[in-house]
């Protein structure tokens, strides 16, 4: 067995067994307004290492999560 074989399977149940559609989690469009609202209110917002300066940004990872 290859080194760090063992490996894959265990972090592929752990990545493949997570949601990957905000939809999967009974999370829709319609909400996007109110989560990136409640998200410029965050603290942890204004310390990603990606400026976020506007809600509309949020929006727009929102959408890619859709």
């Amino acid at each position: 067995m290859r080194s760090g074989a063992f490996v894959f399977p265990v972090i592929e149940r752990i990545v493949y067994g997570q949601p990957r559609r905000l939809a999967e989690v009974s999370v829709t469009r319609e909400h996007f307004p109110v989560i990136a609202s409640h998200a410029m209110e965050e603290h942890y917002i204004h310390t990603n290492p990606r400026q976020i300066t506007r809600a509309e940004q949020v929006l727009e990872i929102l959408e890619t999560a859709a």
